[in-house]
Formats: structure tokens, C-alpha cells, sequence
């Protein structure tokens, strides 16, 4: 049996690859005929069955076809033994599917379904199916088979699931298990999971997860391993939970898989997901001095030095050493969060160390302004090692004695720097640096021509020294100079200059300075923004502060469509919620809020807490901005500049109550009251029209000691003008000028505004000259009260001389008062002269659809209707924002009609107006006259 087994192999192997030929036939042929001859010894159903595995698993199933079709033709070999037709069927699927031929394999499935009604034989055919084309790698035919296995109600092989897992080299065949809802056994669900880990799938190990666990199947360390590692690339929100849940099952996370973990939170700067993982460790005394080194690496990238150096008393407490590298780092650490005290005691304890650790105390010393201190560490290391003092060394010190001051010592260092020949392109900027900080621009430019001499060619940070120095003082034209000098010498705008560059537009006192300055960032890219969080957030601020919101949007979209973004901290999210705010994005303000304190942990500030709320306030959402200010209240020390936010929110809302409920919470609190907080309670009330309220905060701001000004009695005034009682605004507006509080000319317009109103012209007219005499001056807001002053008082003439006396601008809202004084006072030719008078205004706004809808019904009604109609004709050719009113348009036809100018007028001026967009109804067209003579004819015909 062996030796023909042999035979068949060969005889597969022979015939290779090719369609079977003649020679192949007759070698299957005289294999049969020798089993004949043989009969009694090798006429066996297991012999033959033998001979046509061995065909099919040597990659010709179809030579086993033949050779079972020539032994069944053989009737001496049928009756003796019988083929077995379902070994023949299993052992054919197997060839067939290792050789990836699905149609082959399918029909050999379905015609052994039809057959067989065995569960059990058509798992295991199914399983010999799937395993063969798992061989010829094939997996997603497999992936097929196995879930019509699954939705068949067969038993699937644990084993068989594993094999394919194994196999997958795409997320599609997981995909198809998770989507078809395909349960995978245990070790099954860690393989796959593993595999999603390995490709970074979070998505599919989410979904296998859910299912698994909606299926009751145990996760096993390799399944947690895997999800915990995916997570921790992300929010890192469920390592607590998924690391207690290990705990619960009795499964140990190994040290280095935290310390995995770790470091994917240092990457991600996740101090959250961190902490718990760290909280894992000592629960369960798995905190080895590597831990703490990664630890510690998570709360430096995040910005958090001095809870990185909390981390060496613990350190020291479980009674580990820390090695030189650690020592290093908690000096560098101590250094940054201005911890000098445990600087020192790290730097004594390890003998100075490395050269970077004097490096990093000369830093120390030269922020905390004792330039002495660096100079005595370069003194140190010159005893103790003189071969370890470098340029950068020299550099640092130098660095420290500039900038605080010590120029003559700065210059002698400096002078002994270039007598060693170490003097570099860092030694001139940093000397540079040191005259910039004094303001002494033109010893700057010395040192750089100095270099030039010495063949150091300047760089982008030596201009920037020159142009932060120009910049802080605001001289555009040595900003300009060094601009132009940077270009010259083909030099990149660097981040630092365009920082400085923002910095300037920021302070510019001529808006055309702040303009020019803003353009440069229309030299760069988006991606160059958002490259550094300091330019980053320096382009925001400006943007936000000069109220370019087409650059702001652009920054935005540029921040949002990096490909890699910066970590932001707490004042560059803060930043971003307020651009979004500007930009009237609430939803963006939330996803940023959201992405801070949720998927990254981190807390916010109390300027970041403000802009929040301030968003939420803008976006009028005041019961979200109370909720916020509720939750986070107790974590971030809340000022009084969160509390006016919200008193200012509740303020504009009308709602005073909520805004006195936020004031004794203030002062349960204890927070300081100030001029802000008292001057939005009193708005508060006043909108309300509370005025008695009002006035009683007014006394307890005096007895608090807070000094109240000119908008909070500005406040108070229009309070007492809304109700009507200007008499007792006037007492308010006298006890502020007696107070010393100077009357603006927004206070003036609330009185003068309230005295029209209640046609008290004789307390207007005191006012006036209260107003001339204080040297306020008209704004076009007052040109416009005092119009309809002089209109309700019948004194056209008056209104048009203030107007033509008047030194301020002129606009639509002056020239519309105008109209309608005119109107009030039926005088439509002084209204057209008013009309005429607005639109030759120089930079004013062209009268809009209300103002010509106002003029068109005045002069129809005082039967001037051609006017009226010329002027429609007029605002169908000016392209208005607004239609003209519906019901000026009806009086202006019915005029028509009137004075019997329809036909002549009426339908040109109908298509005129209709080209324009506005609708003329064709009943307005017929005539009255046409509708009279109709109704005598019908009134005459009844009997």
C-alpha cells in the first residue's frame, strides 16, 4: 500500500500543473490494472481511497476524479471494493480548495448537502473546505465559508477560527466575522484583538469586544493587552476601568505592558490615563524605577514640572535610587517649574554631574536674576573640569548675564570668548540679545556688523533680536528695515519672527501698521501656524484682538486640517475656544472643551473657565454656562472676573435674578467685588426696570469701596429715561458730575433721548448746552435725537440748521430722523430735500428699504403720488438689500388710480418694480374708476 501510495503522489507530481494528457491517463490506467492483478491483496476500499488522497493533497484532485471514475469501471474492482463516495468527497474538497479553485469546491458542497443531512459530516467537509483555502491563502474564502458555516447552524472548530485569525492579513475578513456576528472563542478573540492592535484598528477591536461581551465570552490577557494598548494610543478614558476589570479577573498586566502604556501616554501627553495605570502599579507594587522615569516623561510633555518632581519623594520613599539620567532630568525638571530649592539639592547630591546640569542651573539662575550665581557655576566647572566648558557652556552664561542686565561683565566674557576662538553665530545674538533687552538698538546693530567682519553670517534669530526690541516699542520703521534686510538676504520668516511680528500688530497704535503686520501671514502656509503652539497662539490673539476674522478662520481651518497638530495646553485651548466664539462656532467651543477635559484630563484655568463661559454667553446658552460654572467651580479657583462673565450673561439675558443669585454666591465665596461685578448688577436690574434695586447696589458699591464709572451710571440713566422718569435720571447724571466722574457723550444721548420721548424739550435743552459747555461732543447718534427734537417741536428749520452746523459724520440714521421729522411735520418737499441731502453725504450708507418705503407712503398720502412713483422707479435701480413695503407699494397705486395715472404710470412702474423682485398684485392695477362704472351697469340690470 506504501509503495503505491508513493506512486500516486508522483504520478500528481508528474502531471503537475497541466490538464490531464494521454501518457497521464495511461499511467492511471496501468495502476488500476495492477491493483486487478493483485486482487486479493490490494482490491481494499482503504488501499483505493489511499491512491486518490494522495492525488488530490499533491495538487491534482482531478487525477483522483480519474482515477476513482477507472476504478468504478473496473467490475472485477466494484464488487471486490467498493469505492467509499464520501471519503472520495472529503478528500476531493481538500484538493481542490488547497489548489483555491471555489466553484469546484461549491459544487462538491452543495451535491454532498443534497446527499447528507448529517450536521455533523457537513461541518467537518465545510472544516476541510475552509482549511484548504486558508492553505493557498485564500482567506477570504475562507472568511465565506466559515460564516455560512455560522448562519447554517454548524459547529464550527475552535481551531479552525484560530487558524484564520492567524491568517488574516486584512481587516476585511475581521470585519466580516464581527458584521455577521460570527462568535469567536476566547483565544480566538485575543488573536484577533492582537491583530487589530498590531494595525492600529480601533474600530474592530471595539466592535469584536462588544460582541464578545454580548456573547458572554471570556476576555483573556491577550484580549485586554491588546485593548488597553489601543486605547492608550487614544483618550485612554477606559484603561482605569479595563485595568480594574483585569484585576477582577485575576489577571496581571506585566510591568512592561504599563510601561507601554506609559509611554503611549507620554506620546499623547494623557495624564489621566497615566495616573491610572500608575495607580494600577502600586496597588500592585509594580512600580519599578522605569515606571517612574516614563511617568515622569508624561507629566513633563504635558507641561506638569512639578508633578514630575513630586515624583522623587515617592521615589525615594519605596527605596529606589535614581540613576544619573533621572538625576539629570528632575534638575532640568526642578529648573522649569522653579523649584530652585530641589535643584540645587539634586545638582550637590550628583556633584554638578553631567555639563547640562550647570547649563541648566546657569538657565535657573539667569530667570531668577542672579547673573552672579552663573558666573560662580562657570568658576566651578572650570576647577573641577576645564575640559568640559564648551561654547555652549560660555553661551549660557553669557545668555544669563545679558539679559539681566550685566552688560559690562557680558562684554568681557564675550571678549574672552573670541580671545579663545570659540565665539559662534549663538555668542553674537546672544550679545545682541542683551543690548535689544536694554533697548539699545544701535549697539546691537554694531555687534552685528562686528560679526559680519568676523565672516559669522546673521541669521533669522539675529534679525529677531532687533525686530522684538523695534517691536516692543512700536517702530515700525526699524521693523520694516529688518523685514526687508531678512528678505534680502533670502532668509525664512521663521515662527519667532512671525510671533513678533503678531506681537506688534497686537500693540500697533495705527490700525495700518497693525494691517501690514498681519499680512505677513499671508507669506506663509497653514501648516506653518500650527508647526509651533507659541506662533500658534500669538496669531490667534492678535487675530481675536483686531477683529480680522478672515485670517481667524483661516488659522482655524489650518489648526483643524494639520496633519500634525500640536499638543495644545491650557491657554492655547483656551484660545481656541475663544476663536471659535469670535467666529460664532459654540459647537467647535464644545469639542475643544470636550477634547480638554475629557479624552486628555486636563483641568482648566480660570482664564480658560472664562472663555467658556463667555462662549456659552455669546452662543445664548446661559443654562449651559451655569452648568459648567456648578461643575467646575470647586476644582478652578474662581475669580471675579468668571463671576462678572456670568452676572454680565445673565445681565443681557434680562435675567436679574439668576445674575443677584451668582452675586451672593460671590460673597459667600468671599471673592472681592469690583467695579465690573456692581456696574452688570445694576444693568441687570435696570433692563427690568427695577430702578429701586438698582439704586441700593449703587450704595453698597460706594460701601464696598468699589468706585463707580461713567457706564455705571450710564446704566442707572437709562433705567430712569426706559420708565420715563428722566427727572430722576437727571439726578443721577448730577450726582456723577459731582462726583467726578466725567459724562461721556453716550450718557448724554440716553438723557437728550429720554427728554424727546416724554417731550421734556426745555430739560433737552439744558442738556445741549450742559453738553457744549463740558466739551462733549456730538456723535451722529445725537445729530439723530436732536432732528426729532426739533420735529416733534414743529421747528423744521432748526433740525436742518443743527444738521448743516454739525461737525460730526452724517449717516442713514441722521438722514432718515430727517425724513420723518419732515413728514410729521407735513412738509414732503422738506423731506425730499432731506433725501437728496443723505445721498450726498459723503461715506454715508445709501438710504436702505425702509427709509424710500417711508418717503414713497409719505408723498402718496399728501397726493404727490408721480413723485412717489418716480422715487419706486429710483429703488428698483439701486439694487436694495429688502424689498420696498407692501403697503407703501398699495398706497403709491391706489394714488395712481387716484389722480388717474394707471395707465400711464402705474403698469410701467409695476414691471419695473417686478424685474427688481417686487411683487405687484394685478388687483392693484385695475382701475377705481373702471370698478365704479362695473358696479353702476350691474346695479342696473337688477330688477
Amino acid at each position: 500500500p506504501e509503495e503505491l501510495r508513493a506512486a500516486a503522489a508522483a504520478l500528481a507530481a508528474q502531471a503537475g500543473g497541466a490538464e490531464a494528457s494521454d501518457s497521464v491517463s495511461l499511467r492511471i490506467a496501468e495502476l488500476v490494472d495492477h491493483i486487478v492483478s493483485h486482487l486479493k491483496v490490494l482490491a481494499k476500499p482503504s488501499i483505493l481511497h489511499t491512491c486518490a488522497d494522495a492525488m488530490s493533497r499533491g495538487g491534482r484532485p482531478d487525477l483522483a476524479e480519474d482515477f476513482a471514475a477507472a476504478c468504478r469501471n473496473e467490475a472485477m474492482l466494484r464488487e471486490a471494493a467498493p469505492i467509499d463516495e464520501a471519503v472520495l468527497c472529503e478528500s476531493l474538497i481538500a484538493g481542490y480548495a488547497t489548489r483555491g479553485n471555489e466553484k469546484k469546491v461549491d459544487e462538491l458542497l452543495a451535491a454532498d448537502r443534497t446527499n447528507n443531512e448529517d450536521k455533523e459530516v457537513l461541518a467537518r467537509r465545510a472544516a476541510v473546505a475552509i482549511r484548504g483555502f486558508l492553505k493557498c491563502g485564500k482567506v477570504g474564502s475562507a472568511t465565506v465559508r466559515l460564516v455560512a458555516m455560522h448562519e447554517e447552524g454548524l459547529a464550527i472548530p475552535k481551531r479552525m477560527v484560530m487558524e484564520l485569525v492567524r491568517a488574516s492579513k486584512s481587516p476585511q475578513a475581521l470585519d466580516l466575522l464581527v458584521n455577521r456576528n460570527v462568535p469567536l472563542p476566547s483565544e480566538a478573540l485575543s488573536l484577533a484583538l492582537s491583530v487589530c492592535e498590531q494595525r492600529d484598528d480601533a474600530d474592530t477591536a471595539l466592535r469584536l469586544e462588544k460582541q464578545a461581551r454580548a456573547l458572554g465570552t471570556p476576555l483573556r490577557h491577550g484580549a485586554f493587552e491588546a485593548l488597553l494598548k489601543l486605547d492608550s494610543r487614544r483618550s485612554g478614558e477606559r484603561v482605569g476601568a479595563l485595568l480594574e476589570e483585569v484585576q477582577q479577573a485575576g489577571i496581571s498586566a506585566s510591568e512592561g505592558l504599563c510601561g507601554c502604556l506609559l509611554a503611549n501616554c507620554a506620546e499623547n501627553q494623557n495624564v489621566a490615563c497615566a495616573e491610572a495605570v500608575a495607580a494600577y502599579l502600586r496597588t500592585k507594587s509594580l512600580m519599578t524605577l522605569a515606571s517612574y522615569k516614563t511617568l515622569m516623561k508624561v507629566y513633563a510633555c504635558s507641561g506638569l514640572f512639578d508633578k514630575a518632581c513630586d515624583l522623587y519623594t515617592e521615589v525615594q520613599e519605596v527605596g529606589l535610587e535614581p540613576d544619573s539620567v533621572m538625576y539629570g532630568c528632575l534638575v532640568k525638571f526642578a529648573v522649569k517649574c522653579g523649584r530652585r530649592e530641589l535643584s540645587e539639592e539634586l545638582f550637590e547630591k550628583v556633584g554638578g554631574g553631567f555639563v547640562q546640569n550647570y547649563m541648566w542651573l546657569i538657565r535657573l539662575a539667569a530667570r531668577d536674576g542672579d547673573p552672579a550665581k552663573a558666573l560662580q557655576l562657570l568658576m566651578r566647572l572650570k576647577a573641577s573640569n576645564p575640559e568640559a566648558v564648551d561654547i555652549m557652556l560660555y553661551n549660557c552664561v553669557l545668555d544669563a548675564l545679558a539679559l539681566n542686565g550685566e552688560i559690562e561683565k557680558a562684554e568681557a566674557l564675550f571678549a574672552e570668548v573670541r580671545q579663545a576662538g570659540l565665539g559662534n553665530l549663538v555668542t553674537y545674538n546672544t550679545l545682541m540679545k542683551g543690548y535689544c533687552a536694554k533697548g539699545d538698538i544701535g549697539s546691537a546693530k554694531r555687534v552685528l556688523r562686528e560679526m559680519e567682519v568676523a565672516e559669522i553670517f546673521p541669521d533669522s534669530a539675529t534679525y529677531n533680536c532687533v525686530l522684538s526690541a523695534a517691536a516692543s516699542v512700536g517702530d515700525f520703521r526699524e521693523i520694516w528695515l529688518c523685514i526687508h534686510e531678512l528678505q534680502r538676504r533670502h532668509l525664512a520668516l521663521d515662527q519667532y519672527t512671525l510671533s513678533i511680528m503678531m506681537k506688534a500688530a497686537r500693540r500697533a497704535r495705527d490700525p495700518a501698521d497693525a494691517a501690514k503686520a498681519l499680512a505677513v501671514l499671508d507669506r506663509i502656509s497653514g501648516m506653518e501656524v500650527c508647526a509651533d503652539e507659541v506662533l500658534l497662539n500669538t496669531v490667534l490673539d492678535a487675530c481675536i484682538f483686531r477683529k480680522d476674522y478672515k485670517r481667524l478662520a483661516w488659522a482655524l481651518a489650518a489648526y483643524d486640517s494639520a496633519s500634525t497638530q500640536v499638543q495644545p495646553t491650557v491657554r492655547t485651548y483656551g484660545l481656541l475656544i475663544k476663536t471659535c466664539s469670535v467666529l460664532q462656532q459654540t459647537s467647535r467651543c464644545w469639542d475643544f472643551w470636550h477634547e480638554m477635559t475629557e479624552s486628555r484630563g486636563i483641568v482648566p484655568n480660570d482664564i480658560t473657565l472664562s472663555c467658556m463661559l463667555d462662549a456659552l454667553i455669546e452662543g445664548k446658552s446661559m443654562e449651559s454656562a451655569l452648568q459648567i460654572f456648578r461643575k467646575w467651580s470647586g476644582r478652578v479657583a474662581c475669580n471675579t472676573v468668571i463671576y462678572s462673565t456670568l452676572i454680565k450673561g445673565f445681565a443681557s439675558t434680562g435675567d436679574a435674578k439668576q445674575a443677584m443669585e451668582v452675586y451672593r454666591d460671590m460673597q459667600d465665596q468671599g471673592i472681592a467685588m469690583n467695579m465690573v461685578v456692581y456696574t452688570s448688577l445694576i444693568d441687570a436690574q435696570a433692563r427690568q426696570g427695577c430702578m429701586q434695586e438698582a439704586a441700593a447696589l449703587l450704595r453698597r458699591m460706594e460701601q464696598d469701596n468699589c468706585k463707580p464709572n461713567t457706564i455705571t451710571y450710564s446704566n442707572l440713566i437709562k433705567g430712569y429715561c426706559n420708565k420715563g422718569d428722566v427727572a430722576e435720571a437727571e439726578k443721577i447724571f448730577k450726582e456723577m458730575l459731582s462726583r467726578g466722574v466725567d459724562a461721556d457723550t453716550v450718557v448724554f444721548n440716553t438723557l437728550l433721548d429720554g427728554c424727546v420721548r416724554t417731550s421734556d424739550f426745555a430739560r433737552a435743552d439744558r442738556l445741549l448746552l450742559k453738553m457744549k459747555s463740558l466739551g462733549v461732543d456730538h456723535s451722529n447718534y445725537t445729530l439723530s435725537i436732536i432732528c426729532k427734537m426739533w420735529g416733534k417741536r414743529g421747528q423744521l428749520d432748526q433740525a436742518f440748521q443743527a444738521v448743516r452746523e454739525s461737525s460730526c459724520s452724517k449717516d442713514a440714521l441722521v438722514g432718515s430722523c430727517l425724513v420723518t421729522a419732515s413728514l410729521h411735520n407735513r412738509s414732503p418737499d422738506m423731506a425730499l430735500q432731506a433725501f437728496r441731502m443723505l445721498q450726498s453725504w459723503p461715506g454715508a450708507a445709501n438710504p436702505d428699504a425702509r427709509l424710500y418705503s417711508s418717503l414713497i407712503s409719505g408723498l402718496a398720502r399728501f397726493g404727490r403720488p408721480a413723485e412717489a412713483a418716480a422715487l419706486a422707479k429710483e429703488a428698483s435701480e439701486v439694487r436694495l438689500k429688502e424689498p420696498l413695503d407692501a403697503a407703501c407699494l398699495k398706497q403709491l397705486f391706489k394714488a395712481l388710480d387716484s389722480k388717474s395715472s394707471m395707465e400711464e404710470t402705474g403698469h410701467r412702474l409695476a414691471a419695473r418694480l417686478h424685474a427688481a423682485g417686487m411683487t405687484v398684485p394685478k388687483k392693484w392695477l385695475q382701475s377705481q374708476a373702471a370698478h365704479e362704472t362695473c358696479n353702476a351697469v350691474l346695479n342696473a340690470l337688477r330688477p
